[in-house]
Order: structure tokens, then C-alpha cells, then sequence
């Protein structure tokens, strides 16, 4: 689940705008604040990572876009292309939360945006690491013996990152720092038991090309000072040793958000090590954007006949156009589909009528009248087409995280308000799907409300933020809206909550 977006220098936000996110995350604000930037994100993430692996930019317009950003000096804040680009996520995975951000760069050969460092923060004040983009790997860490004993063939076409900046944090690392306290005396007895004090019966098989014995691990202990190795040293002493070798490390990329190898290692830190944390934070990313199904503002109207796709989808599309294709192929879903039409008291079902071996009809029945008069979806109220995509893709998607555009489009005031029922089941078994709203739907959130004063919901699966038109060289700002218990807010509703009705009544 994405828990935390960060954006700086994208679009409407200049400054360093932090958002929260919870399963279900309602977004506001005026008409261009930067609302629909946040979603559009995601989305540049998601068409840049899905591209050839040999890449590490961000593409904004490929070939087959999600979202079409035309280049980086339309989406960089005030069309500055000096400025930097930040993406920050924190996404939970097995009880784990990996917080990772990625900077970019114009690359002025392709217009697009070249990834330039990375880093893992601690909070919002303070880093773990920073890593420094590189083209290549020196030379000399090439032949090093890190190199021959981890088996590395060389840098992989895209290049890779090299450590600039480590914490200096005690707090940090006490832990590892205490864990090799006590591990030093096992393994100055195993040194001295089986290798001796210099190496020296340590064996290579040249047939093979392997050392003998647990070779990276006793190597990374005897290539540590000595005073650490006899544990005469301080925690400032073994902070200073692990920066150092932080500095020399290296993590291979073979595309965007795709470490492959790490050439260097910290000795006896595995459970602070940047450098796994950054390949498992990747892994979690890449998950993260591989369920990201985005639903734009406007969904596609209702035509009369559709094509069947040779091709099978497991999602609606961007413009929900592949809707009634998945409701062809899966009785499943369509039964469920049709069961949420009649709860959210829509007032049809769907039914499919082929008409030839590749077209077929999407019909609706009345389920309002006695003789359940069937009739197409083109003769219907555009609504219908509007909201059916995301009550498909809300059943149809299991651990998903499914970005909406204005889902009250063309929608009555009561079903908007219903549909906050359709995304309060959505995120409980056996779906477990996480959604984005972005909305101007008063009628949306009052439901919400609801939920959670009734107990259906609580005040922590719902996070609604409010975007702050920017001010001058300042940017847009996001202010997070907190629930209590009873569903009401903690915090106050910038301009008031949806004044309009009471200005047009006084």
C-alpha cells in the first residue's frame, strides 16, 4: 500500500509538498490547484517504469502514454527545466514500510528527465543515505577483490548509484554497532581456528574460480581496522568505518527502479544496511506501480456495439474502455457488478449480447420495471457509462491501488454518496484494494463520514487532503484533514466546508 507521496519541483509544487496516504484517500481543493498532479504522478511513474529496462528516464509522452505530460519543461514547476525533480513514496509491504525518493534532471538530448540520485529518509528532517548517479563503475572497483569473490561481470547498460551521504545518527546504529560487539569474539576465534591471523589458508580453486569456505563474510571481517576487529573501538569509530565503506559501494541498475548487484559491503550491518534497503524498498515500488491501475476524469460513452479483444485485460483502462470486455469474458465479476448496480439502487443490469463471432452488445435491463425492459447503454443516461468502469475495476482488482478522476461525473447526488460504500468494501477482503479519489463531490465525503461514525470505516483508513492554490515562487500545499472518531473533522476546512450552498441561501 502507498502510505506516503512526496513531490517537489512536479507541475503545481514547488516546495517539498509531503502527502499522506490510508485505503482510501479523498483529494480537494480548487479547479487547477494541482489535485489531478498528484494522480498524473503515479502515472508518469508507472508508463516510465513499464519501459524497456535499458532506460533510467522519466517519460513523458511515450509511445503508448498513460498520461501525456509533453516534456519535462511542461511539467517541471514554472517551466523552469534548470530545477530538479523529486519523487518520494512510502509504500508498506509484508508489515515493512520502504521509504525511498528519486530525483531527476533534464536530459536536454531527449526532453524527458534523467534519473540523477536517490535517497532513504529517515523522516522528514533527516536521511539515511544518499546515493550520486553514475555512468560507469571505477575501474578500480572493478578489480577489486569484492568483485571477483561476489562474481561481478561488469556495470549493466544503465549505470548505476554510488553512496555520497550516510547518517551519522547513533541512535541509528546501535543496534548493528552492539550486534558486532558480541559477534567479535566468535569470529576472532573462527579466524584464528581455520585462516589464521593474515588469510593465509584461505584456498582458490582454479578450476572452479571459487574461494573455499564462507569467504565474503570472513572478508569483510578481516578487512576491517584492527582496533574494530578487537573491539577497542566506539560507536563514533564503527560509524566512521561503515561511512566509509558506504562511499565505496556501488548498486548496479539495469532500468528505473531495477538494482541488480551491489559491489561493496558493510561490514556486520545487515539489519541498517542502506544498500538492502534500497534494493528491497525497489522491489516494493515496482510492485506498488505493477498494481497501479489509473481511471481518468472523463470515462468513454456508451456505444451500441464493441469489439471482443483477442488480447485478454485485467483492468478497464484509462478511459474504462475495456469494461465490457472484462464483463464479457468473467460471469464472475459480471454477477458482482450487477449485484453492487442494484445496491447502489442504479436501477439496471447488465447483460451481453453477441453479435457476431468479434462484436457483441452491452444491454441493460430495468430492473425497475415489472417487464425488465431491455435497452442499450447508448439510450441511457451518460452517467451509467461514467460510473460502471469503476464499480468493474473496484470488484474485478484484488491488493490493487486504483487511481479515480472525478468519479460523480455525470452521477446524481445520491448515487455519488452511495459510491463511498462501493470504496469502503473495496478495501477489505477479499478485495484489499487502496484508492485515490481525486473529487469535488461533498456528497462523497459526507458518506465517508457516515461510515466511520457507524463503525463501518475508521478515522485511519481515510486520509482527505485539501490542495492550496500555490502562491507566488511558493507552489501549491497540501494540508491533511484529520477524522475523529464520531466521523467529524479535527481540523478546520480551508474556506469553510463547501460554502457555496449557504452563500447562495443568505
Amino acid at each position: 500500500m502507498l502510505r506516503e507521496l512526496t513531490l517537489e519541483n512536479f507541475k503545481a509544487f514547488r516546495q517539498r509538498a509531503v502527502m499522506p496516504m490510508a485505503p482510501i484517500t479523498l483529494i480537494f481543493g480548487e479547479n487547477s490547484a494541482g489535485k489531478s498532479s498528484i494522480l498524473q504522478s503515479l502515472a508518469l511513474l508507472k508508463q516510465s517504469w513499464e519501459q524497456l529496462p535499458t532506460d533510467q528516464f522519466l517519460l513523458f509522452k511515450p509511445r503508448h502514454p498513460i498520461v501525456d505530460l509533453g516534456s519535462y519543461a511542461e511539467a517541471v514547476y514554472g517551466h523552469d527545466a534548470e530545477l530538479p525533480m523529486t519523487f518520494g513514496l512510502a509504500v508498506s509491504q509484508e508489515q515493512q514500510v520502504h521509504r525511498l525518493e528519486f530525483e531527476f534532471r533534464h536530459d536536454p538530448e531527449t526532453t524527458n528527465a534523467r534519473l540523477v540520485g536517490a535517497a532513504i529518509p529517515l523522516n522528514d528532517q533527516e536521511y539515511l543515505a544518499r546515493y550520486t548517479w553514475v555512468d560507469a563503475i571505477p575501474d578500480e572497483r572493478l578489480r577489486s577483490m569484492d568483485a571477483v569473490v561476489y562474481g561481478f561481470e561488469g556495470i549493466g547498460a544503465a549505470g548505476a548509484l554510488r553512496g555520497s551521504a550516510l547518517t551519522q545518527s547513533e541512535f541509528h546504529w546501535k543496534r548493528a554497532y552492539d550486534s558486532l560487539k558480541q559477534s567479535l569474539p566468535r569470529l576472532n576465534t573462527a579466524i584464528e581456528n581455520d585462516y589464521g591471523d593474515d588469510f593465509v589458508g584461505v584456498g582458490f580453486d582454479i578450476e572452479t574460480g571459487q574461494f573455499a569456505g564462507d569467504i565474503p563474510r570472513m572478508l569483510e571481517f578481516l578487512r576491517m581496522p584492527r582496533p574494530i576487529r578487537e573491539g577497542r573501538c566506539t560507536i563514533k569509530d564503527y560509524i566512521a568505518w561503515i561511512t566509509s565503506c558506504f562511499l565505496d559501494s556501488v548498486i548496479d541498475l539495469a532500468g528505473l527502479f531495477r538494482p541488480t548487484f551491489v559491489l561493496g559491503s558493510l561490514p556486520m550491518a545487515q539489519s541498517a544496511n542502506p544498500n538492502e534497503l534500497l534494493i528491497g524498498g525497489c522491489a516494493a515500488l515496482r510492485n506498488l506501480l505493477a498494481s497501479l491501475v489509473p481511471l481518468g476524469p472523463v470515462r468513454s460513452g456508451p456505444r451500441r456495439w464493441y469489439e471482443q479483444y483477442s488480447v485478454s485485460v485485467n483492468h478497464v483502462g484509462y478511459e474504462g474502455s475495456y469494461a465490457p470486455q472484462l464483463l464479457l469474458t468473467a460471469d464472475d465479476d459480471r454477477e458482482q457488478v450487477n449485484y453492487w448496480l442494484d445496491r447502489l439502487g442504479i436501477g439496471y443490469e447488465i447483460a451481453l449480447e453477441p453479435l457476431t463471432p468479434d462484436l457483441f452488445a452491452v444491454k441493460l435491463i430495468d430492473t425497475r420495471s415489472s417487464g425488465k425492459i431491455e435497452v442499450s447503454m447508448a439510450n441511457v443516461g451518460y452517467g451509467v457509462s461514467q460510473v460502471l468502469p469503476i464499480i468493474t475495476q473496484s470488484l474485478i482488482s484484488k491488493g490493487a491501488l486504483i487511481t479515480v478522476e472525478q468519479p460523480e461525473l455525470h452521477i446524481h447526488p445520491r448515487l455519488q454518496a452511495e459510491l463511498g460504500d462501493l470504496f469502503a468494501a473495496g478495501i477489505k477482503p477479499p478485495y484489499n484494494n487502496q484508492f485515490i479519489i481525486e473529487t469535488h463531490s461533498e456528497h462523497l465525503i459526507l458518506r465517508l463520514q457516515r461510515l466511520v461514525r457507524t463503525g463501518v470505516l475508521t478515522p485511519d483508513q481515510i486520509s482527505v487532503l485539501f490542495v492550496l492554490r500555490g502562491k507566488e515562487d511558493r507552489g501549491s500545499e497540501v494540508v491533511r484533514l484529520r477524522l475523529d472518531e464520531e466521523g467529524d473533522f479535527i481540523d478546520e476546512w480551508p474556506g469553510g466546508f463547501f460554502p457555496e450552498r449557504l452563500n447562495e441561501l443568505l
